[in-house]
């Protein structure tokens, strides 16, 4: 008999994680919802959110304790622990830490967050937690992103490099650009992101990001 290899890889057990109200329980609707486990994504303050379901966290409208979800995503499962932000339930986090593969830390362009950011940042470096920084609500920030890197470095022992940059359509986000890939995805509603060729200002922006992306890479 032939072997099953359509997931030789098996499961992933990814955690978010983040300083308090960085969005990480949106963010993993966010990921349901896109990736078909749920019909459309809920919301926080409406109380349909996938986390945050416990009477306590509905009332709060804040996370107050663990939330697993599993979805699959080109033939591969992951299931994604939604870990309270609060300092008073970080002993939450720390439990989840060892077990999983990777975090997603949630953050956002907030000198007021660095303390807790520092925090988990350091957690996961003792622990060696592949981690990958997802830096929310830039829509609302007043620097670029990469002096919005500048101010988030103190907070991690290791250097920061940008993967993706935005690209703008006005005040709205309306993709990104992979710089490792070369890449710019636009964003379809209800659809699979389009792929588009960059050219004018949004390809001089690539360029610049990828050179330094490369060159912080080559100097680690």
């Amino acid at each position: 008999m032939g072997q099953d290899v359509r997931s030789p890889r098996g499961p992933r057990c990814i955690a978010l994680v983040g300083p308090f109200q960085s969005g990480k329980t949106t963010l993993l609707e966010a990921i349901l919802a896109r990736t078909g486990a749920i019909p459309r994504a809920g919301s926080v303050d409406a109380g349909t959110s996938v986390g945050d379901a416990s009477p306590e966290a509905r009332h709060h409208k804040m996370t107050v304790g663990l939330t697993a979800a599993t979805t699959s995503f080109m033939g591969d499962s992951y299931t994604f622990i939604d870990c309270p932000g609060s300092v008073e339930f970080f002993h939450d986090m720390r439990a989840t830490l060892p077990a999983v593969d990777a975090a997603v830390v949630v953050c956002e362009a907030d000198e007021k967050k660095l303390p807790q950011l520092q925090i988990i940042l350091r957690e996961l470096e003792e622990l060696k937690v592949p981690r990958f920084l997802f830096l929310n609500k830039i829509d609302r920030a007043t620097k670029r992103i990469r002096e919005t890197l500048a101010t988030l470095q103190p907070a991690s022992r290791v250097p920061l490099v940008l993967r993706q940059i935005p690209i703008w359509n006005g005040e709205l986000i309306e993709g990104f650009v992979d710089l490792a890939l070369e890449r710019a995805f636009v964003y379809r509603e209800h659809k699979a992101s389009e792929v588009v060729a960059l050219e004018g200002g949004n390809l001089d922006r690539e360029k610049e990001a990828r050179f330094s992306m490369l060159e912080k890479l080559a100097d680690h």
